[in-house]
């Protein structure tokens, strides 16, 4: 990781699934951001709590899945709105594997924030990988 005075921004990325998690991080630190990980709400409160009592700097932003165990996305964002009083202080991007526009409707019209699919991040990764195997030496030699 980069020290801190060499960075873009701080994010935080609250997601179950590792590999997003991982991902995310991979790609946000070629581009120069400090990332910190955590496999659910519940921790990044928690390192929050801890920030604001040592007076340590906020995230910059915080990248969050909607559908967590523990507390999910909008309860997150909910608590740190309200009972850390940070109001919009940290801005939020929701990741959602839900394939319900429903979803991300509230989040973008209620909670004011961006929110992704994940199908959709892949979405251009996938179209590429199925454009390059037909040709790949590696798919003439499978077949």
């Amino acid at each position: 990781m980069k020290a801190e005075s060499n960075t873009r921004g701080r994010i935080y990325i609250a997601d179950n699934n590792p590999v997003y998690r991982d991902l995310l991080k991979l790609m946000l630190e070629q581009q120069g951001h400090s990332v910190r990980l955590f496999e659910d709400g519940y921790y990044l409160l928690k390192a929050l709590r801890v920030n604001k009592t040592a007076n340590i700097q906020l995230p910059d932003l915080i990248i969050c899945e909607l559908n967590m165990r523990v507390i999910d996305g909008f309860a997150l964002l909910d608590e740190i709105r309200n009972s850390m009083q940070y109001p919009a202080v940290i801005p939020f991007i929701f990741l959602t594997d839900c394939s319900s526009e429903e979803a991300m409707i509230q989040a973008a019209k209620q909670k004011q924030c961006k929110v992704f699919s994940k199908s959709e991040l892949l979405k251009p990764l996938i179209e590429t990988i199925y454009e390059v195997l037909p040709t790949s030496t590696i798919t003439q030699i499978l077949r």
